[in-house]
């Protein structure tokens, strides 16, 4: 068993447990949520927050640690998924509501790493990463 009470974790349920990890670590960080799992008819935006009087879109990429894992948790993040996510968070920044837009004036787009081992997790924060 490890920290979630699984035997192992499916690749699914690894995403949404990083996803809750890392909403939990920018909340800690005085960020406030806005929505999780926004959709497109294009894709996915994992977490809205907002820090300050900015929209921040937030990227989660999460991996059951092996060696190295740390070191290319972001490699994922091709230039397709970079481009995605750009057209996205442009997208939710144009439809926003005004009780939204009257909170903030720019948005910025975050990336957050969730490493998990049996016992415990890391988290790496890239902020306005790309």
């Amino acid at each position: 068993m490890n920290l979630f009470g699984f035997k192992k974790l499916k690749n699914n349920s690894t995403g949404k447990s990083g996803e809750r990890i890392a909403e939990d670590y920018l909340k800690s960080k005085g960020y406030r949520l806005v929505e999780r799992n926004w959709r497109a008819t294009f894709g996915e935006l994992d977490l809205v927050m907002i820090e300050g009087n900015v929209l921040v879109l937030v990227e989660v990429k999460t991996r059951i640690n092996n060696n190295g894992a740390h070191r290319r948790i972001f490699d994922t993040i091709d230039k397709r998924k970079i481009n995605k996510v750009r057209q996205l968070s442009s997208c939710y920044y144009s439809r926003a509501d005004l009780r939204i837009k009257k909170l903030v004036n720019s948005y910025r787009i975050d990336a957050v790493g969730v490493l998990i081992n049996e016992k415990d997790f890391q988290i790496f924060h890239s902020k306005n990463a790309f």
